[in-house]
């Protein structure tokens, strides 16, 4: 009778209802979750019964039986950084930076700054093919490729601290290097002048705006390179063609040919010891300030796979292949090298992305996009990361000051 009497005032109706043989915490009927009891009517799936009472979660408004998500993205932008996108989502909401901007969207960081915008200044010759950039000292050096060698092209500088852009400068003897066919050229700098490798082999000296020709890069010669990825290693005083179609057979090589600078006896050209694993054609190739470790990135081989990065250190026979790109990177539009908080990470830009190598964990880490998805090239001015690209009629410059 004690026990009759005990379950009869137990037993009641609405929320706070307590069913036997049901423990605290479980699931209720609907999917509702109990914090410290049972509730009947059960709480609605995107609430929580606590004791009595049904509550609505965290994001959702409502009784407790009826529950509707809450838009946080209607409200001072969810929250999130003002250069984020708010996106709602059922019972919270996503931050996403927007392009040129890193961050978790709660705070956002300006990744690419842009330092200039240079109105009618033409970085392709309306084909789509391109154009050729290097950094000197603090100038952008930069030339449009061609479809035509009677139509011609101009070299010009941007020097990113005055912002100052100059008139033509001098083209070499050979203009048709920076032509779109034929043995497709390397542009570099040793940090006080610039070469261009491709059909012929030129110096170009800022200071007196002239040209003068390489020794031993000629016609026979077994050392020119076309469509080579190329790169200045200031630690051997050298430049490296690495792959490209070789002038004996017009094959693609997976072999490189090195470039001592200042030789004043013998021919400065060399056969650079070993070989890639595979033959490559139009990547790209950057050497990490201060070492010879010259790494070479994407481009066209043998194998198909077009996410290949390898090192190499100059001088020595061993060739490494690394990790694979997390994109293809086939056609590389540059590459250079950033340290942030002690950590130093090659960059690879390709189609509209920036990726980013870290060499001691052998890992590609990051990735954002370029600030333009229009034309671009990316160069290292003054040991930093710019992009110059082409937007409508004008050239801008952008340099990177965070990816995290």
């Amino acid at each position: 009778m004690i026990r009759l009497a005990l379950i009869a005032l137990l037993v009641g109706s609405g929320c706070g209802k307590i069913v036997e043989g049901t423990p605290d915490g479980a699931t209720d009927a609907v999917g509702g979750i109990d914090g410290a009891g049972t509730c009947t009517p059960t709480c609605n799936v995107n609430a929580t019964c606590t004791g009595e009472t049904c509550a609505c979660n965290d994001g959702f408004m409502g009784d407790g039986l009826t529950c509707a998500d809450i838009n946080e993205c209607a409200t001072n932008n969810g929250g999130c950084d003002v250069n984020a996108a708010c996106v709602n989502a059922s019972g919270s909401r996503m931050c996403n930076c927007k392009l040129g901007y890193v961050g978790d969207g709660v705070t956002c960081r300006q990744s690419w700054q842009r330092v200039g915008t240079f109105p009618n200044v033409v970085l392709d010759q309306g084909s789509n093919r391109g154009f050729d950039a290097v950094g000197l000292a603090s100038s952008i050096y930069f030339a449009p490729k061609y479809d035509d060698p009677a139509v011609g092209t101009q070299m010009r500088a941007i020097n990113v601290a005055t912002g100052v852009i100059s008139g033509n400068l001098a083209l070499p003897p050979e203009p048709s290097d920076f032509y779109a066919g034929g043995f497709g050229e390397v542009f570099v700098a040793d940090g006080g002048a610039l070469y261009l490798f491709g059909d012929d082999g030129y110096r170009y000296n800022p200071g007196g705006n002239t040209w003068t020709a390489v020794p031993g890069y000629t016609n026979g010669s077994g050392f020119r390179r076309g469509e080579a990825a190329g790169a200045f290693a200031a630690g051997s005083n050298s430049i490296v063609l690495i792959g490209g179609r070789d002038e004996a057979t017009n094959n693609y090589q997976a072999t490189a040919v090195r470039y001592t600078i200042g030789v004043v006896s013998g021919n400065p050209w060399k056969a650079e010891p070993g070989a890639l694993a595979y033959t490559t054609s139009r990547g790209g190739a950057y050497t990490l300030e201060g070492t010879t470790d010259t790494y070479v990135a994407g481009g066209y081989p043998d194998d198909s796979n077009r996410r290949h990065l390898a090192v190499h250190t100059i001088t020595q026979s061993a060739w490494t292949t690394l990790a694979d790109a997390p994109g293809d990177i086939g056609d590389v539009l540059g590459m250079g090298e950033f340290t942030t908080g002690g950590v130093t990470r090659l960059i690879v830009a390709s189609g509209t992305k920036a990726y980013f190598f870290e060499p001691v964990s052998n890992t590609w880490d990051r990735t954002i996009s370029l600030p333009t998805s229009t034309l671009s090239r990316l160069v290292m001015v003054g040991g930093a990361p710019y992009v110059i690209a082409q937007n409508g009629t004008s050239a801008e410059v952008y340099k990177l000051t965070a990816i995290e």
